[in-house]
């Protein structure tokens, strides 16, 4: 951008303004703007009241009230797999914040694609924690992954 030149249509500008000209100013003041939020009619926006008071009544479980299942959900699955101990089966570290499951048979993915929006712990939870997962700390993870592919590519 030049200084002094409209920003639009390039014409000169006055020594004092900046920005565009009078006519360019016009121009897009006369084209209606898009409205942010649909215009709903009133049986829209009863149903909508409705489903946000369903939501409330039956869906009592707040941000952070799934926050704290999720992470009880994981204590209790880092612990059966782990049998008790919380630790790495590989190097024995035993902090909690670096432990993580591994699929053993290598299809982490897969499984991961198949369970959509639900999380991985309480679908173990749900499922009574089924054979073929392991807790692995996170380097120990990346250290299989990266020797799994290096012996897939040989």
């Amino acid at each position: 951008m030049v200084s002094g030149l409209c920003w639009d249509c390039g014409c000169r500008l006055p020594k004092s303004t900046w920005g565009f000209c009078s006519v360019c100013k016009a121009v897009a003041r006369s084209i209606p703007k898009r409205r942010k939020r649909p215009i709903r009619t009133p049986e829209e926006t009863a149903a909508r009241r409705e489903r946000l008071e369903w939501r409330q009544q039956n869906l009592p479980m707040s941000q952070t009230g799934f926050a704290k299942a999720n992470f009880l959900n994981r204590v209790a699955a880092l612990s059966h797999y782990s049998e008790g101990s919380f630790e790495c089966r590989w190097c024995k570290i035993a902090d909690i914040d670096v432990l993580c499951l591994d699929h053993i048979d290598g299809n982490g993915a897969e499984h991961r694609l198949g369970l959509g929006n639900q999380s991985i712990w309480k679908w173990l939870k749900d499922n009574g924690y089924p054979d073929g997962f392991q807790v692995l700390c996170r380097n120990c993870n990346q250290k299989k992954a990266l020797v799994e592919r290096q012996y897939a590519g040989a």
